[in-house]
């Protein structure tokens, strides 16, 4: 096995890990409140990870399937080890790549899209190849990471900029990322100029609490939503002082608690016309 292989094969499991059950379940359970999904037909979950909630929603149907899609091959290597270990039935894991879905038009009776971890200028082309493979008149529910989400790092990470003299320089490369992110007014208009009709915005605000200033910095899951995105944005050189500033700056601000972080979790819901 190849040292690149070993890398992503240990992202894949990093993701079931951290990323799956502390972030994906909150949306599940967020589009489960508030959605409801037909109990037979064929139904398709883009980007579906590491399977949990294909199978989950497999074991409800009635009848059909339930097909997830994602573009890691490691990721579904795992989703398809817990679906034999679960003997789950009705579902079928594809490699796909979620801009290019080898599906016919109207496929599905249902469809679902995870575009939390794709970049904000790609929902709009996302939510129309969703659009294109479900069925006349299916649910289709994008799940989105809104505006507003992990601001307390961000504002963290500006004091560090500025404490090691970068600031006036970094700054305007990482608030870009930030700004990005739609809220859910804008989010919803995005959706419905890619032909989604009916588009309903359920929002919950998700939080995160670390205890100490490495729990923050070592975790994957922060790592995948906002620590790696912001540090590829600083020079290489600087990078070591930065750290060691937020790190200081983050047990000031723990202070014997914790520090939290908090995500506005954002599933906008409707149909195809």
């Amino acid at each position: 096995m190849s040292a690149g292989q070993d890398e992503r094969k240990e992202r894949a499991f990093e993701f079931d890990l951290f990323v799956s059950t502390g972030w994906v379940d909150r949306f599940d359970q967020l589009v489960s409140e508030h959605v409801e999904l037909p109990d037979e037909g064929r139904l398709l979950s883009i980007n579906c990870g590491t399977g949990d909630n294909v199978l989950a929603l497999a074991a409800k149907l009635k009848a059909g399937e339930v097909v997830g899609t994602d573009a890691d091959a490691e990721r579904l290597a795992i989703a398809r080890a817990k679906a034999i270990v679960a003997k789950a039935e009705k579902y079928e894991f594809v490699e796909a790549d979620p801009r290019h879905l080898d599906f016919a038009d109207g496929t599905f009776a249902g469809v679902l899209l995870d575009a939390t971890f794709e970049s904000p200028a790609d929902l709009s082309g996302l939510t129309a190849e969703a659009l294109r493979v479900a069925a006349p008149g299916a649910p289709v529910v994008v799940t989105i990471t809104g505006g507003g989400s992990f601001d307390e790092f961000y504002s963290l990470l500006w004091e560090a900029l500025h404490d090691v003299g970068i600031a006036d320089s970094v700054w305007p490369r990482i608030e870009p990322i930030v700004l990005a992110r739609p809220k859910a007014p804008e989010a919803v208009e995005i959706l419905r100029a890619a032909g989604l009709r009916y588009a309903k915005p359920h929002v919950s605000k998700e939080e995160w609490r670390f205890e100490s200033p490495r729990e923050l910095l070592d975790s994957p899951l922060a790592a995948m939503l906002f620590i790696d995105a912001s540090f590829a944005e600083i020079p290489e050189s600087d990078r070591g002082a930065v750290s060691e500033s937020l790190e200081r700056i983050l047990e000031r601000e723990i202070g014997g608690k914790y520090f939290p972080v908090s995500a506005k979790a954002l599933a906008v819901a409707g149909k195809k016309a």
